[in-house]
């Protein structure tokens, strides 16, 4: 028996998200007159709300199974975890080194080292090809240690660890701003620096059905519009004044995304949210992994070549990424779904983390 738990809504936030991000890299790109400082910030955003999803879903996924079963199996979920996130990664990085060694992309051997063993986000000379790879390795290192810490410290003391995480974080990013200089380049990519927007979405899947949060984490008493007029409004240039970002401004924006994610799933049937289960959407949501590892090569505003030109970018990116899922993400899932009806005949179904 399989007891499956599904949100609606998640898959059109994974599109909204990312293409929050094809906006930021396409700006500025030959052929398209759009000022990189006018959508550039949509980026980070973007980045920021799948951190914040992951941080909901994959504690959604641990928690449900531990009601289920009474126990979390770690070998399951980094077995589960492999067949999603490193077939694809690893099949974009081997392109990318073939492609270095004829010497038609810049690919050094320090960005091969960082970004085959998910350190990329500790590498601030990555170039451009793999610059996005900083948040892969963020989200990667968070799967190593949340289920972890859930396994040992169960559920309740996990929970306390999170929020302690989204009191730390703000504190070590003005730290560094004001007393580690040199480091600032890392602020907002290093995992200690951003596992706040993770541990958020932990504690939105903790707290969302609590009877003490509910009115919190609930819209039945915000006005919604109010609060997407903040995140409007912040979330996109907060970044142009670091010491507010860095201080409060990144926690108000991971509270906004949770918030919205939280009412977009009890809202689903509403509009604007219901716009989010629409067949287009859904695709994109589908997409978004494989389109965030392709669209890098090909939506690069310093390039000349004809494949960063608009609008030749943008479909070589939709392509590419077409076939990185059709190719390698898709047989590898299925792959994993024959091998856990085969050896697991009971076992939590939940929507697959981005």
């Amino acid at each position: 028996m399989s007891h499956a738990t599904r949100f609606p809504a998640l898959d059109g936030i994974r599109c909204v998200a990312i293409l929050m991000v094809i906006l930021s890299h396409l700006s500025g790109t030959v052929g398209l007159q759009v000022s990189p400082i006018l959508l550039e910030p949509l980026g980070s955003l973007g980045v920021r709300i799948f951190f914040v999803l992951s941080g909901f879903l994959i504690s959604s996924l641990l928690f449900a199974e531990f009601s289920a079963t009474g126990t979390i199996s770690i070998k399951h979920f980094y077995i589960r975890r492999f067949f999603r996130i490193f077939p694809a990664y690893y099949a974009f990085l081997a392109v990318v080194t073939g492609l270095s060694l004829f010497g038609i992309v810049r690919y050094s051997h320090s960005d091969a080292l960082f970004a085959l063993t998910y350190l990329s986000n500790y590498n601030s000379g990555r170039t451009w090809i793999v610059a996005h790879t900083w948040s892969l390795s963020v989200e990667e290192q968070f799967y190593l240690l949340w289920p972890l810490c859930v396994c040992r410290a169960g559920r309740e003391r996990a929970l306390w660890t999170a929020a302690g995480v989204c009191l730390l974080a703000p504190v070590t990013r003005v730290a560094i701003w004001y007393w580690f200089p040199e480091h600032r380049a890392g602020l907002g990519t290093e995992f200690h620096t951003i596992a706040d927007a993770l541990a958020t979405g932990c504690l939105l899947a903790g707290v969302r059905h609590s009877s003490r949060a509910l009115a919190l984490f609930s819209f039945k008493h915000w006005s919604y519009p109010a609060v997407l007029a903040s995140i409007l409004l912040m979330s996109p240039y907060a970044g142009y004044y670091p010491r507010i970002y860095h201080s409060l401004g990144a926690s108000v924006i991971n509270i906004v995304i949770a918030l919205l994610i939280d009412f977009a799933i009890r809202e689903h049937t509403r509009f604007p949210f219901s716009l989010l289960n629409h067949p287009l959407m859904r695709a994109g949501g589908a997409l978004s992994y494989s389109l965030y590892l392709w669209q890098q090569p090909f939506l690069n505003r310093s390039s000349q070549l004809l494949i960063c030109t608009f609008p030749w970018n943008i479909t070589l990116a939709l392509t590419a990424a077409a076939l990185s899922y059709y190719g390698v993400e898709r047989p590898f899932l299925a792959l994993r779904a024959r091998l856990e009806e085969a050896s697991v005949p009971s076992r939590v179904v939940i929507q697959e983390a981005p």
